[in-house]
Formats: structure tokens, C-alpha cells, sequence
């Protein structure tokens, strides 16, 4: 995946979750991160889409994920 593609999805995911659509951020996210596993913008963009869902313990390990392998 591309640097612009990963940015693009992270700003779609971001528009979902605002809508309070996290699930579907989520899935979107999650789909993106197979091809691109490290990337730590999608990493802290599922963080706040799960946050967003009460899921704070996964939130907080995609967080984690996400600052140990930096923004790519």
C-alpha cells in the first residue's frame, strides 16, 4: 500500500468513526493493515475507532502498536 493510500483510508476511518460509524471504520482499518501491518497510522486510527466503541483494552494495544512502530 501506498504512503497517500494508508493516509487516505486513516482520513476515511476518522470520518467514520465522527459519524459513530467505528465498526465500519474498524473493518476498513482492519482490511488496510493486512497488506500494511506496521504502519503506525492505521495502527492509532484503529485505536480511536475502537475507543470510539468502548473497546478500550484493544484500543490501547493498537495504540501501543501503533507509537512502538512509528507513522509511515
Amino acid at each position: 500500500m501506498e504512503r497517500d493510500d494508508a493516509r487516505a483510508v486513516a482520513t476515511r476511518a476518522a470520518d467514520y468513526t465522527k459519524l459513530r460509524r467505528g465498526a465500519a471504520a474498524e473493518r476498513m482499518l482492519r482490511a488496510a493493515l493486512t497488506s500494511e501491518p506496521g504502519n503506525g497510522v492505521l495502527l492509532i486510527e484503529l485505536a480511536r475507532a475502537l475507543h470510539a466503541q468502548k473497546r478500550h483494552d484493544e484500543a490501547l494495544s493498537a495504540a501501543e502498536s501503533g507509537t512502538t512502530s512509528g507513522a509511515a
